[in-house]
């Protein structure tokens, strides 16, 4: 999400010049390796349910401003991150190469 949208005033310039350069870097990998047949795609979650991020959401005033800015209101189930990959991976995603796909409850789509 960090290669598409900046925080304001929060000191983030590498983070955000960083995860810019990964959308580059899958698409630049998905030209090269297209001759060969070979599909390179990339998945963007925001805040997802897991281990990592449970001492964060469990901060309420952190929670309730992840939900207000998520036009679906909830956090992601590591399942739907998962589902993503598959559909990559899986024969039907075999025309698809050098995307960034942002599973982030519509926050990209809004901001």
């Amino acid at each position: 999400m960090r290669s598409q949208l900046a925080l304001r005033g929060r000191g983030y310039s590498a983070y955000c010049a960083t995860k810019g350069a990964l959308v580059m870097l899958v698409k630049q990998h998905a030209m090269e390796l297209a001759p060969y047949n070979i599909t390179v795609n990339g998945v963007a979650p925001t805040f997802i349910q897991s281990d990592r991020i449970r001492p964060h959401l469990d901060r309420p005033e952190f929670r309730e401003f992840i939900l207000e800015r998520n036009p679906l209101g909830r956090i992601g189930d590591p399942l739907e991150v998962a589902g993503q990959v598959i559909a990559f991976a899986a024969p039907a995603g075999s025309y698809m190469t050098g995307q960034v796909v942002y599973i982030d409850g519509g926050v990209t789509a809004s901001q």
